[in-house]
């Protein structure tokens, strides 16, 4: 690991990071102790059980990331223990997620990256369900897409002249559908519902947005 890969001006969050509140510059310590200790610094978005980091980041279970403590005092030192690639979808989604190992676990191996699932959602989709997916907050997600979904149809329904009249009143009467589904159906499946009833606004309403 490179002792420090940035300029004098300091790391710089990349497309993903620079999408979530909240981050913060951490310094990530490999080999911490020993005379071998190499240290880089990142930005990293940080929760009580994981942190996130941008998808080029080098780190390894078994690392230490250190962080300012905002009780005050000494810096605070959370070690890496699952290490999870997630490189699915556009490429401003691709992140690496840490789990933070608890008193006494041992570090686990670096998790694969998951089948890539979703790549053909609607844009639409994609572009609200992107942070609280990255979050791990997918009900977060699955509201917010039939929200804006509930309200293009709307702005849609209302355009005067607004050709394919029948197969907006069919995409309404599926995310009516589809309401009571949203506590308990996967979040793949509505996002991909979700999906579908956008592209048929596409092509019953091409001015109301493209595809």
């Amino acid at each position: 690991m490179p002792a420090n890969p940035f300029s004098a001006e300091g790391p710089k969050p990349g497309p993903f990071l620079a999408r979530l509140p909240h981050r913060q510059v951490v310094r990530i310590l490999r080999g911490a102790g020993t005379p071998a200790e190499a240290s880089t610094e990142v930005w990293a978005h940080v929760q009580e059980t994981s942190g996130y980091f941008d998808p080029d980041t080098l780190i390894e279970p078994g690392d230490v990331v250190e962080l300012d403590d905002p009780a005050g005092g000494s810096r605070r030192r959370l070690l890496a223990g699952a290490v999870d690639q997630h490189r699915t979808g556009a490429r401003y989604l691709h992140h690496v997620k840490v789990r933070w190992a608890v008193d006494g676990e041992a570090p686990g191996p670096t998790a694969s990256p998951p089948a890539p699932p979703g790549d053909d959602l609607h844009p639409r989709v994609r572009a609200v369900a992107a942070a609280p997916l990255a979050d791990d907050r997918p009900e977060v997600a699955v509201r917010d897409v039939v929200d804006a979904l509930e309200a293009r149809l709307a702005d849609a329904a209302a355009a005067d002249g607004a050709p394919g009249a029948t197969d907006l009143a069919t995409a309404t009467a599926l995310l009516r559908a589809l309401a009571p589904l949203v506590p308990t159906a996967p979040a793949a499946e509505v996002l991909a519902t979700a999906s579908l009833l956008h592209r048929m606004i596409d092509a019953a309403a091409p001015e109301a947005g493209s595809r």
